[in-house]
């Protein structure tokens, strides 16, 4: 028999959560297409910049300064800054300072800031196109600034508010857009929409929300929000022209950070009972939940392209990041369970081969909570099977997270990936 040797014990659904370091509860949240996360946030009129990497056998913040003269009106209030990863991946960021500020590293990797608006109070929306360039939602007075790849444009849009930004694969704008005061005549809520038309903004009825909104869209470019409406908390979700709301609020309460795994929300919350943070995401008809930690608030919310997520939540004592990610510095080279081509979303039925083995196995195909769906035996010489997306009762499964996992003696790997019907 072939023996094999792994730096990685993959642990399904498992969350790690860690400090950072001298960080406040201004901070935000990104992560590279690979999982590398970074974070952003105010400090004493000062912006910082931190990333997490590795150091020997172990994950450190390696912090810098952006900005220290960060000072102004807005510039300790609600979320005095804005973080975005490009696919280089480069970090993108607004702030307050006297006024709403870009910022981006230079070839030689100093900060080359910007002024783009006189507003410093209002959250305003940053995120990045398929070129990379950025885009800015101002939340004073709603105003759009973009870079074309030669000079920065910007265009009305009207109104204001707290705005969250987010584009989609087709490099349409989507924002969110919670009341700018907490005042019973200006709660409003509305949801804006950027194609090459222009801007479409429309209100949305029935609401009383008391916070800023958080939105995503999914593989479909269909948006959804997350928001808060003065006792409950709500996943809205809009597909051919029109909007379905649904109450999630028994499973818990102050849920707006909202990422999306292809087709499947993910909110966090606060548990309605006490103080733990609630992870609540929707793989099929029905709301599943888990209460990730015990104390504090979420903050920021965040996935990659292996459909790990990361969060940050602020605790009575110190900022924590959450992740769903292997913590491992070394990744696993001799995978023995490989897809026959690069997998993360399938349409039925799935080729899977395996390397390396000289003896008689077996892979188990799990769901997201870790009931088994199915288990596809091996005899032989054969290295390659196909899965038909028949469960163990000869059911066809639904569109969702799936998990293989073939274990055996001293091999062992796991590989996480979409199904869709």
């Amino acid at each position: 028999m072939a023996l094999f040797s792994f730096l990685v014990l993959i642990v399904i659904a498992t969350w790690h959560f860690e400090p950072i370091p001298e960080a406040t509860e201004h901070i935000v949240l990104d992560v590279n297409a690979v999982g590398k996360a970074s974070v952003a946030y105010y400090k004493d009129s000062v912006i910082y910049y931190a990333q997490r990497i590795a150091v020997g056998d172990s994950f450190q913040w390696l912090t810098e300064i952006v900005d220290s003269g960060a000072t102004g009106i807005g510039a300790g209030k609600g979320n005095p800054v804005e973080l975005a990863i490009d696919k280089k991946p480069s970090p993108h960021l607004i702030y307050f300072k006297h006024g709403l500020y870009y910022t981006t590293k230079d070839s030689l990797g100093s900060w080359q800031s910007i002024a783009l608006d006189t507003w410093d109070y209002y959250k305003s929306g940053l995120d990045t196109d398929t070129l990379d360039y950025p885009h800015v939602v101002c939340g004073g007075e709603l105003r759009h600034y973009y870079w074309d790849g030669s000079s920065w444009n910007n265009e009305y849009i009207g109104g204001m508010g707290y705005v969250s930004l987010i584009i989609d694969r087709n490099n349409n704008l989507h924002i969110g857009i919670g009341p700018p005061l907490i005042d019973d005549k200006q709660r409003y809520f509305h949801y804006g929409f950027r194609d090459s038309t222009g801007w479409h903004v429309e209100y949305i009825s029935g609401f009383d929300v008391r916070w800023p909104v958080g939105i995503a869209v999914d593989i479909t470019c269909c948006p959804h929000l997350a928001f808060y409406d003065f006792d409950s908390s709500y996943h809205s979700v809009k597909q051919n022209g029109l909007w379905m709301h649904e109450n999630i609020t028994r499973l818990g309460y102050f849920g707006k950070e909202i990422v999306i795994e292809n087709i499947i929300p993910h909110v966090l919350g606060n548990q309605t009972t006490d103080t733990y943070v609630r992870h609540m995401w929707k793989p099929d008809s029905e709301w599943l939940f888990e209460d990730i930690y015990s104390s504090g608030y979420p903050k920021d919310f965040a996935i990659d392209n292996h459909g790990y997520l990361h969060c940050i939540i602020v605790d009575s004592l110190e900022i924590i990041y959450g992740t769903t990610r292997p913590q491992v510095v070394y990744e696993q080279t001799n995978s023995i369970l490989k897809f026959s081509q690069l997998v993360t979303i399938s349409r039925l039925p799935l080729s899977i081969s395996l390397f390396g083995l000289e003896s008689v196995g077996e892979i188990k195909i799990f769901d997201i909570t870790g009931r088994l769906v199915k288990g596809l035996a091996l005899s032989g010489n054969t290295l390659d099977l196909t899965w038909n997306g028949l469960d163990q009762y000869n059911k066809k499964v639904r569109t969702g997270i799936y998990f293989l996992m073939f274990d055996q003696k001293e091999k062992l790997d796991i590989k996480r990936f979409t199904i869709i019907n």
